[in-house]
């Protein structure tokens, strides 16, 4: 999975490394082929123990746009929500993505770093 930026995407982008906040919201966007076209990043307040109320609400209105979740300054943690979904994490201001996806013979969840993303 390649991961690309639209134009407003690259500016929040930049501007989300450069925050020294603890936050944490949602990635919008869409599949092109094989890359995932960010759009735009929504800031929603969450943690594990809300992640499945949240997110189902947020599902129900976005669900054709909802890419991932990302962490900003705060702990990473896996749900079953996040399966099939990127992940960017930022901490300080260096970025990862990644991927988390479910492993059926042991029943967990994984993370993958995704390594081909570039801000154009």
């Amino acid at each position: 999975m390649k991961i690309r930026f639209a134009s407003e995407a690259r500016r929040q982008f930049d501007l989300l490394l450069k925050l020294d906040s603890r936050e944490t919201g949602f990635i919008l966007g869409r599949d092109i082929g094989g890359y995932r076209i960010i759009k735009s990043f929504f800031s929603v307040h969450f943690q594990r123990k809300n992640i499945g109320e949240v997110y189902e609400k947020f599902l129900q209105e976005m669900k054709e746009e909802l890419l991932g979740v990302f962490f900003i300054n705060r702990r990473l943690f896996v749900s079953d929500w996040f399966c099939e979904d990127i992940i960017l994490k930022i901490e300080g201001r260096q970025a990862t993505f990644w991927g988390c996806r479910f492993d059926p013979p042991g029943g967990r969840k994984e993370l993958v770093e995704i390594l081909d993303w570039e801000v154009d």
